[in-house]
Protein backbone atom coordinates (compact mmCIF):
# COMPACT_ATOMS: atom_id res chain seq x y z
CA UNK A 1 0.00 0.00 0.00
CA UNK A 2 1.55 3.13 -1.04
CA UNK A 3 0.45 6.65 0.29
CA UNK A 4 -1.84 8.34 -2.32
CA UNK A 5 -1.85 12.36 -2.49
CA UNK A 6 -4.38 13.78 -4.47
CA UNK A 7 -4.04 17.59 -5.32
CA UNK A 8 -7.33 19.89 -6.56
CA UNK A 9 -6.52 23.25 -7.86
CA UNK A 10 -9.42 25.56 -8.86
CA UNK A 11 -11.68 28.10 -8.44
CA UNK A 12 -14.58 28.95 -6.79
CA UNK A 13 -17.72 31.59 -6.84
CA UNK A 14 -17.97 33.21 -3.87
CA UNK A 15 -15.16 32.81 -1.29
CA UNK A 16 -17.25 32.82 1.96
CA UNK A 17 -20.18 30.22 0.87
CA UNK A 18 -17.22 27.86 -0.93
CA UNK A 19 -15.32 27.89 2.27
CA UNK A 20 -18.50 26.99 4.42
CA UNK A 21 -19.44 24.40 1.74
CA UNK A 22 -15.57 22.68 1.67
CA UNK A 23 -15.65 22.15 5.20
CA UNK A 24 -19.19 20.42 4.97
CA UNK A 25 -17.65 18.55 2.32
CA UNK A 26 -14.46 17.69 4.61
CA UNK A 27 -16.59 16.14 7.32
CA UNK A 28 -18.31 13.64 4.75
CA UNK A 29 -14.83 13.03 3.26
CA UNK A 30 -13.27 11.80 6.14
CA UNK A 31 -16.04 9.31 5.99
CA UNK A 32 -14.80 7.49 2.73
CA UNK A 33 -12.72 4.07 3.10
CA UNK A 34 -8.61 5.09 3.08
CA UNK A 35 -9.28 8.57 3.96
CA UNK A 36 -6.12 10.24 6.01
CA UNK A 37 -6.09 14.34 5.67
CA UNK A 38 -7.44 17.03 4.06
CA UNK A 39 -4.96 20.28 3.88
CA UNK A 40 -7.50 23.12 2.72
CA UNK A 41 -5.27 25.94 1.16
CA UNK A 42 -6.51 29.34 -0.12
CA UNK A 43 -4.06 31.46 -2.36
CA UNK A 44 -2.73 33.94 -0.97
CA UNK A 45 -3.41 36.50 -3.97
CA UNK A 46 -6.71 35.97 -5.13
CA UNK A 47 -9.07 34.70 -2.48
CA UNK A 48 -11.56 32.74 -5.35
CA UNK A 49 -8.65 30.77 -5.67
CA UNK A 50 -8.69 27.21 -3.68
CA UNK A 51 -6.58 24.00 -3.55
CA UNK A 52 -7.30 20.66 -1.74
CA UNK A 53 -4.24 18.22 -0.60
CA UNK A 54 -6.03 15.27 -0.14
CA UNK A 55 -4.17 12.07 1.20
CA UNK A 56 -5.21 8.65 0.70
CA UNK A 57 -3.53 4.89 2.05
CA UNK A 58 -3.60 4.16 -1.52
CA UNK A 59 -4.78 5.09 -5.09
CA UNK A 60 -7.30 3.02 -5.17
CA UNK A 61 -9.07 4.61 -2.38
CA UNK A 62 -8.57 8.02 -3.78
CA UNK A 63 -10.18 6.70 -7.29
CA UNK A 64 -13.11 5.04 -5.58
CA UNK A 65 -13.51 9.00 -3.33
CA UNK A 66 -13.69 10.52 -6.91
CA UNK A 67 -16.55 7.96 -7.74
CA UNK A 68 -18.23 8.64 -4.64
CA UNK A 69 -17.25 12.18 -4.51
CA UNK A 70 -19.69 12.98 -8.04
CA UNK A 71 -22.73 10.70 -7.04
CA UNK A 72 -23.23 12.25 -3.18
CA UNK A 73 -25.81 14.68 -2.69
CA UNK A 74 -24.78 15.46 0.60
CA UNK A 75 -21.30 17.12 -1.11
CA UNK A 76 -23.54 19.25 -3.88
CA UNK A 77 -23.30 22.17 -2.04
CA UNK A 78 -19.58 22.29 -1.90
CA UNK A 79 -19.79 21.40 -5.77
CA UNK A 80 -22.19 24.29 -6.38
CA UNK A 81 -19.86 26.55 -5.62
CA UNK A 82 -16.55 25.00 -8.06
CA UNK A 83 -16.34 27.58 -10.64
CA UNK A 84 -13.69 25.61 -12.42
CA UNK A 85 -10.91 22.65 -12.02
CA UNK A 86 -7.30 24.20 -13.05
CA UNK A 87 -5.66 20.93 -11.98
CA UNK A 88 -5.98 17.71 -10.40
CA UNK A 89 -3.95 15.03 -9.78
CA UNK A 90 -2.61 11.54 -7.81
CA UNK A 91 1.02 11.47 -6.47
CA UNK A 92 3.16 8.88 -4.64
Amino acid sequence: MKTCFEIVVYTVKGHEAASSAREAARAVIASYPGFRTWQALTSTEDASSFADLVTWDDISYAKAAGEAFQKDARLQPFVAEIGQIMSMGHYS
